[in-house]
């Protein structure tokens, strides 16, 4: 097997694998820095040849090789309120620039509301794969602890709102834990939830009322008419669904519905959000009470509108702050 100073390769002692870069070799031992926890401590290894289980090169692709995570460490920058950054990909300088005015921008607005606790941490920029655009994580280890925000951009950098999202999780973790100020929004979360699944029963009662033959009318519009107010609305919000989604108005619809065909594929099946819609903040909020606030939080920070009751309740929140 070819081997060159620079190249990641798979070794294995006993049953377990790891992943690192070759600093050197001989004719008997290969040896390199671990690429595990690299961005945070350099761990140095010396394994015989026979233990070399494959050579990764240069420049390896993120993913899965004989069992191990693959994705090499890049290096390190600085910022001097977030903390040490760490990128797991080449960024261009652009990149660089741009997610440095992010946190600059980010930092600014934090400071505002006075969360600084857990700061300066660590911010791991790496490679997008699957749905995650972030995560928070706290590891603590007798008096060792560490802070981490991950963010798997698919973009340029990340945007603000998946920033602020996962500075959510940290608030959550060091600055309120007060159990009646978490009991407030677990009773949000709550409510958000019922009106949800209130709203996608009224969806399914309605398209119910749509396809029957009972009600008598002739098309969706003298339908509409002998409906109550809210369900008027609700239909309305119904039909621009199917218009944006399937390109149908009503005198289509009619026509199917009168030779027999259901519409219930076309039907939506979540939440339509109206003007007045006071109880969901986003879909993913509707995760769990935490995802709920971290979203809120999100929102908050970046200047976007919420449901005025989430409003007071975030604005309260702030500043009882443990600071």
């Amino acid at each position: 097997m070819k081997i060159l100073k620079g190249d990641y390769a798979i070794g294995r002692e006993g049953k377990r694998s790891f992943v690192f870069q070759i600093t050197g070799t001989n004719e008997e031992e290969v040896w390199g820095v671990l690429e595990k926890d690299r961005c945070y401590e350099a761990t140095n290894i010396t394994i015989p040849r026979s233990q070399l289980v494959a050579n990764l090169g240069a420049a390896p692709a993120i993913g899965r090789a004989y069992g191990c995570e693959v994705e090499p460490f890049f290096r390190s920058t600085v910022h001097e309120f977030w903390g040490n950054v760490h990128y797991f990909y080449k960024p261009t300088k652009e990149e660089r620039s741009k997610f440095n005015k992010l946190l600059d921008k980010a930092e600014a607005r934090l400071k505002k509301f006075g969360i600084t606790k857990f700061f300066p941490l660590d911010v791991e920029m790496r490679q997008a794969r699957g749905k995650t655009a972030g995560t928070f994580m706290y590891k603590h280890k007798g008096e060792d602890t560490r802070n981490v925000i991950q963010f798997f951009p698919k973009a340029e950098v990340p945007n603000d709102h998946t920033l602020f999202h996962e500075v959510g999780h940290g608030v959550l973790i060091h600055m309120f834990t007060s159990p009646k100020g978490r009991a407030k929004w677990i009773r949000a979360y709550h409510s958000a939830v019922h009106i949800a699944e209130t709203e996608t029963q009224k969806l399914k009662k309605l398209l119910k009322a749509v396809e029957s033959k009972d009600h008598g009318e002739e098309n969706l519009r003298d339908f509409q008419g002998q409906l109550e107010e809210s369900e008027a609305e609700t239909l309305d919000l119904v039909l621009d669904y199917i218009s944006d989604m399937h390109s149908l108005n009503r005198k289509e619809l009619d026509i199917l519905l009168e030779d027999g065909d259901s519409i219930a594929s076309m039907w939506p099946t979540k939440p339509l959000e109206s003007s007045d819609m006071r109880s969901i903040v986003t879909e993913y909020a509707m995760r769990s009470w935490e995802e709920f606030f971290c979203e809120s939080f999100a929102l908050h920070l970046t200047g976007k509108k919420l449901p005025k009751s989430i409003t007071s309740l975030m604005e309260t929140t702030l500043t009882r702050l443990e600071k």
